[in-house]
């Protein structure tokens, strides 16, 4: 296998490592996002219910209300915790992005630096 040939499997292979980054941290951002949206969906299902309780209505009366606003509590804090440790994740990601798109870059710039010295070195020869 020639370098020319080594170079090439090398920028494809890099390339491939920067591909499987790049879906990763899109899929680490649509998760955060459908999270932001269910905590946005909790928010508005409190604020409605905020604007319909009466005091007689039987299930505030019954608290059947503080049961939900219970359970909206423990399910906010329960997101807003998936969503920490997922935004940790999302930081150690970039750093795993930045690193894959360096070594890409890197690999590109060899293989078209060696295409250069090629195409230059073919053209010596003919000018001999």
């Amino acid at each position: 296998m020639s370098r020319a040939d080594d170079l090439a499997a090398l920028r494809r292979l890099t390339g491939a490592v920067f591909d499987a980054a790049q879906g990763r941290m899109a899929a680490l951002r649509r998760r955060d996002a459908e999270i932001g949206q269910a905590l946005e969906t909790l928010s508005e299902q409190l604020r409605e219910r905020a604007l319909e309780v009466r005091a007689d209505d039987l299930a505030h009366r019954a608290g059947a209300d503080q049961r939900w606003q219970h359970w909206i509590d423990t399910r906010r804090t329960s997101l807003n915790m998936e969503r920490a440790r997922l935004r940790a994740e999302i930081a150690g990601q970039e750093t795993e992005l930045r690193k894959a798109f360096g070594r890409r870059e890197a690999a590109k710039d060899l293989f078209e630096a060696e295409a250069r010295a090629r195409r230059q070195a073919a053209q010596r020869k003919e000018d001999r």
